[in-house]
């Protein structure tokens, strides 16, 4: 039978390498984290997990799962939040994507991963940051996009609004405990500055030749389907992608009660490409 990683651990042999968990303090930051690399042969391929804004949530599941399947799954924070150091932003999120990656091309040996085989996958504002950070390293052909949310349409929302407004700077004023060095004010005033460049739906043409999964939760009320994953999804195939899946799950954001319908969408798309 099929290994199946969402529902069975791996068989390891009397004196086989059951794979380890290295901890990860990433230079100019540090950026921590956590790097689970699975047993048998080396290289493995690696994915590099993004979650979202501020992090409450870190899908160390859905890392788990991937690790069972035989790939190094890097877990992390971004610059500035949950004791990374520096000074949160969302500029920063993108960076930190960038270090980490750099990091394990770099350390590739040490960790027994392929450098050539890193994929990306981001949740919610994670998935942004992912995007942004493949749009300008071809080498990073996967990208899962999970209630993935576009930051650069933020503007746009809070521009038709007062009320609108009000709810964003609500929310950034609610994420603030575990970040550090940034205000409500200035992370909407970062976006507001950076609408057009943090505005997914602009480098579409890019991103049009890699392989992509959108994963959206049809009850998502915070990164709501028609706002962000249609029409992310639609600036895609009209720049011509031809390697773009979509998966449609009845769930809220963060797909409660249905993690195991969201790793196996996951896990049946991504090894089939690594």
């Amino acid at each position: 039978m099929e290994h199946d990683p969402v529902a069975m651990d791996p068989v390891v042999g009397e004196g086989s390498d059951p794979g380890r968990l290295e901890h990860l303090s990433i230079v100019d930051g540090p950026i921590l984290g956590t790097l689970l690399i699975p047993g048998g042969d080396a290289p493995c391929p690696a994915v590099v997990l993004c979650h979202g804004f501020p992090g409450h949530d870190d899908n160390m599941d859905i890392a788990h799962m991937l690790t069972r399947g035989g790939m190094a799954s890097a877990v992390f924070h971004y610059k500035g939040s949950w004791g990374s150091g520096g000074r949160f932003s969302f500029s920063g999120m993108v960076e930190s994507v960038r270090d980490v990656i750099s990091h394990l091309r770099k350390e590739h040996a040490e960790y027994g991963i392929d450098p050539d085989r890193i994929s990306l996958v981001g949740y919610s504002m994670g998935g942004w940051a992912a995007m942004m950070a493949a749009s300008d390293d071809p080498a990073i052909r996967n990208i899962a996009f999970i209630a993935g949310f576009n930051l650069g349409l933020t503007d746009r929302y809070v521009s038709l609004s007062e009320e609108n407004e009000n709810r964003m700077l609500e929310t950034l004023s609610s994420s603030m405990p575990p970040l550090s060095g940034c205000s409500p004010e200035g992370l909407m005033r970062e976006i507001r500055e950076n609408s057009k460049r943090f505005d997914l739906l602009n480098i579409a043409s890019v991103l049009a030749y890699r392989s992509i999964l959108m994963i959206c939760g049809n009850l998502d009320e915070t990164s709501h389907p028609a706002f962000h994953h249609d029409l992310i999804l639609t600036a895609l195939r009209e720049a011509g992608a031809r390697n773009v899946e979509e998966v449609r799950i009845d769930a809220d954001h963060s797909f409660i009660g249905k993690r195991i319908e969201l790793q196996d969408s996951l896990w049946k798309w991504l090894k089939d490409r690594i």
